[in-house]
């Protein structure tokens, strides 16, 4: 009797403690985001909407980004046009990241790097005008 007692009891603590670390491991993604997984630092795989095991003492997740579309609004600049007449032009931008890889680490940070590729677009379309 004292056997099974005890026998019972380790695996109850043996599936409690597998259901614990089950839990810690488990990575859950919404619909419309994705996420980077490193594991040792180094990038490991992408995993997309649902249920993930990520195994937290090597892997974690690095990077999360939505794939749906988002709004950036581009503050007012002072534009000249090519007869020299002053303009101030904003602009609103409309993204989409479609690949968070290249999101993450060819760009350091990715939404000051689009305000300021809109902004010399938007100042180069001015500058054309008359």
């Amino acid at each position: 009797s004292s056997g099974a007692t005890s026998f019972l009891r380790n695996v109850a603590l043996f599936a409690a403690g597998t259901g614990c670390a089950a839990a810690f491991c488990l990575e859950v993604v919404t619909t419309g985001n994705e996420c980077l997984v490193e594991r040792f630092g180094r990038f490991h795989r992408k995993i997309g909407p649902g249920y993930h095991l990520v195994l937290r003492p090597f892997e974690f997740v690095s990077y999360r980004v939505t794939t749906r579309e988002q709004v950036m609004d581009v503050p007012p600049q002072q534009c000249y046009t090519l007869d020299n007449a002053p303009i101030k032009a904003d602009a609103v931008v409309f993204l989409r990241i479609f690949d968070p890889q290249a999101a993450r680490y060819n760009v350091d940070d990715l939404h000051n790097a689009i305000l300021n590729l809109c902004l010399t677009q938007l100042r180069e379309a001015v500058g054309e005008l008359t």
